[in-house]
This record gives structure tokens, sequence and C-alpha cells, in this order.
């Protein structure tokens, strides 16, 4: 999860039809570069609308521009609406307030919150259910699958980073896999941080939807 850019031009037929005309669809999709705002996979079909604050909750802001999303049906029903007070963001650089770690020992996503702040404390309880499912130890098939995924892709992106560390080749493959429209940023800005010569080296390819 990363900061999400939050265009300022409402489209119009968002205060007409709502949240589901295809106008502002599209360019929510178009914000987040059509990747769902948790867990950063791409959605060019499959995705919904999500409310950072529910309808069930606060129906007052059912059509509020800024409180509208795109999320895939996986995080939408993880979500529901029981994380309404998860920080909004378009306003919070996640990828630099939680760290998003894989414990290959445990088999477990961690997220670790680097400032105590309420909204992010819930956004890691958050992530740590979409990654690690809702029962400790035990993912259900869709859950597992979702795990695998995020996996074999982030397998990928470490093999690349140790290539780099060893060899220093492939420099543009790593900057490609920074992409704003790449997968999984948040997860990759940790790997980077945690060593200082590869943060030096790409800093510039990691500062999405930031000044």
């Amino acid at each position: 999860m990363i900061r999400i850019r939050k265009s300022s031009i409402v489209p119009t037929e968002l205060s007409t039809k709502g949240y589901g005309a295809n106008s502002v669809q599209a360019a929510i999709l178009v914000d987040q570069d059509d990747k769902c705002y948790l867990c950063e996979r791409k959605r060019s079909t499959d995705f919904q609308v999500e409310h950072l604050q529910s309808r069930e909750n606060c129906p007052e802001k059912e059509n509020c521009w800024d409180n509208l999303f795109i999320a895939c049906g996986y995080c939408n029903q993880k979500k529901s609406n029981n994380f309404d007070d998860i920080c909004n963001p378009s306003r919070t650089d996640v990828e630099c307030e939680i760290s998003q770690k894989i414990d290959f020992s445990t088999n477990r996503v961690l997220f670790k919150v680097q400032t105590t702040n309420e909204s992010l404390d819930r956004t890691a309880t958050l992530l740590s259910r979409l990654y690690n499912g809702t029962r400790p130890g035990l993912r259900t098939t869709r859950e597992e699958r979702f795990y695998k995924e995020f996996i074999q892709q982030m397998n990928v992106f470490q093999q690349a980073v140790l290539r780099y560390m060893e060899q220093g080749d492939n420099e543009t493959e790593i900057k490609q896999m920074l992409d704003i429209k790449a997968e999984n940023l948040g997860f990759k800005y940790s790997i980077l941080a945690e060593t200082p010569v590869l943060m030096s080296k790409f800093k510039d390819s990691v500062k999405w939807n930031r000044a």
C-alpha cells in the first residue's frame, strides 16, 4: 500500500449520477493507475468503488469525492464497514509510515507502524488480515491463493535486487519494477529502505505521489 494520487478535479457526473457513473469510476482508475488502493494489484476489470468511510456508517459521504477509491473485490469484502478509521491514503505517505515486510520463516507478512497513530494502527491491522488471513495461522483457500500470488511476484523483485547487488547490470529492470504502474510498491519500498545503498540509488524512483 502506498500514497494514492487524488485529482482535485471532481467528475461532473458525481453530483448527478453518483459514484457508480462511468466517468467517476474511470477518473478514480486513472488516479490509482488501475490498481486496488489496498493490495496494489492491477484491476482493469475486476474492481469496485470502495468507500473509505462506509456507506453504512457514513451515508452522508456516499458520493464524496475524497471518500471514493478503487479496490478489488477481495480487499473490499475484507474491509467492509469494519475499518472506517484507517488512514486516508491520498493524504498519507503509507509506504513511509508503515513498514511492509515478508517473514518467510513464519509464512506471514508483517506491518509495522513507524510512529504511533491510531489510524495507521488500524490500517496495519487491515493489511495484516488481507495478507495473513482473518484467522491467525489458518488462511482460507482464497486467502492462500492471494498470498501465494503475492509471494511469487515479490520473489521476482528480490531476485532482481540480489542480482543488482552482485552484478549491478540490471538497474533499468529494477526501475521498471518501481514504476508507479507496477504492483506491490509498498513492499518494494521497504526492501530498498533496509539497504541504504539501494535506497540512495533508487530514491528518485520511489517518490510515488509525493512532492
